[in-house]
């Protein structure tokens, strides 16, 4: 590993400067990770023909061909660099984690790289992908080279089912806390410019394990809490290769909704004194296409009520005593008649937010309570809005925000306690 982290200085010393770094963290990607420098190659082309650029693989993944692979692929053009490094997750998670081992030290090496470099755009593909094209690297690019914006998020065509915990709860939140918001807050592609990269470097978010395991969350909330401009690309499709086992929605709600609660304490200072404003969108989203997603949801109101007669004892220590009423009986209802207004559910998660704050219990043992709780709110969002059209989907998400931001006063009010 030493003998990696010299070859990178001396990469970096050899290439000195460099006006766009391309960095592609990868583990175990040893399929894909060409197809990957294939297009990031060919978008370089064409979105910035004369620059001088570094196309960095980090790999924090056991041994596998994925160093052969990247070092026998053939750079034909001038100016541009390809370089293989192997990195060692920085830390093991104490929590049930959630996705790639080492994000969090791939990203320092692309960051670092990209200070010392003195880059201009730094743009991050993972190594999985599988649906890429030159254009993502192109429309990525084009907001910060052309339109002077320093931090550019994707938008993926996806199913309405897919990503309701941003939808429902880590979207608004954002939005609420910070004025603006992304619409896919979890993408682990971005573009950001030499100044971003350096203010994430810098970021309090290394020395919080919690933040850690989410690192693409922390990513996009540091861009909207920052004072940047901030814009969005739709890219289409997308398909990575799927590595991952069966998750558990604990799991997901301890990294996620942790973090963000987490994120409050760490940027309450930007968000007790944040106001609207826009994060535009380059290019047409369209949802037709996107692959379906299979949902039960009867069985997530199952969970729900099973949640209510579990946790009730715990959550009467920071719920106000008419959500207590509401959820027992939102328990009795039939499920077809099973609903979460936006009102009440962002109650809880403000609830929840500042019990986190508080520190009322261990905080992870307070998240996974809130299990059922998302369980139950996500079939109400469902079973509501599954036959809108997409406008009117889009609407619906956006009453979602407004009900969060009403509770803002409410936050800004407590939260100092």
């Amino acid at each position: 590993m030493k003998r990696n982290a010299e070859d990178l200085v001396r990469v970096i010393d050899a290439v000195q400067s460099a006006d766009i770094l391309v960095g592609i963290p990868c583990c175990q990607n040893e399929e894909t990770v060409t197809v990957v420098i294939r297009a990031a190659l060919e978008g370089l082309k064409q979105a910035a023909p004369d620059a001088k650029a570094l196309v960095l693989v980090v790999d924090t993944g056991p041994s596998d061909g994925t160093g052969n692979t990247v070092r026998d692929f053939p750079i034909r053009e001038s100016g541009v660099t390809l370089h293989y490094h192997a990195a060692a997750p920085s830390f093991r998670h104490s929590a049930p984690y959630h996705g790639k081992e080492g994000k969090e030290i791939a990203l320092r090496t692309i960051l670092e790289a990209s200070q010392t470099l003195g880059i201009r755009a730094c743009v991050l593909l993972s190594g999985d992908l599988k649906s890429i094209s030159p254009g993502w690297i192109v429309r990525l690019l084009e907001p910060l080279l052309q339109h002077g914006y320093e931090y550019v998020a994707p938008v993926y065509q996806r199913h309405r089912c897919d990503g309701t915990l941003s939808q429902t709860t880590l979207v608004p939140l954002m939005h609420t806390l910070y004025g603006k918001a992304l619409q896919q807050p979890l993408t682990e592609e971005a573009a950001f410019s030499g100044t971003v990269a350096a203010e994430l470097l810098g970021d309090r978010f290394w020395s919080s394990e919690s933040l850690r395991s989410a690192v693409d969350l922390w990513r996009a909330t540091a861009a909207v809490a920052g004072n940047y401009r901030v814009c969005q690309t739709v890219l289409g499709t997308l398909v990575r290769e799927n590595n991952a086992g069966p998750v558990d929605v604990s799991d997901i709600l301890v990294q996620l909704a942790g973090a963000a609660f987490t994120m409050m304490d760490l940027y309450y200072d930007v968000w007790k004194r944040s106001t609207p404003a826009e994060s535009p969108v380059f290019g047409d989203f369209h949802e037709a296409g996107a692959a379906p997603v299979s949902v039960n949801l009867d069985a997530m109101i199952e969970r729900f009520r099973l949640g209510v007669r579990e946790f009730m004892k715990i959550w009467s220590g920071f719920l106000p005593r008419e959500i207590q009423v509401f959820l027992q009986k939102a328990a009795l209802q039939p499920c077809v008649k099973f609903q979460i207004p936006d009102e009440v559910w962002a109650e809880i998660v403000c609830s929840f937010a500042l019990a986190h704050h508080r520190k009322m219990m261990n905080q992870q043992h307070l998240v996974q309570t809130l299990t059922p709780l998302y369980l139950g709110k996500t079939a109400s969002f469902i079973q509501e809005n599954r036959n809108l059209g997409p406008e009117e989907f889009e609407a619906a998400v956006g009453r979602v925000c407004r009900a969060f931001g009403d509770m803002k006063y409410f936050l800004k009010v407590n939260w100092p306690a």
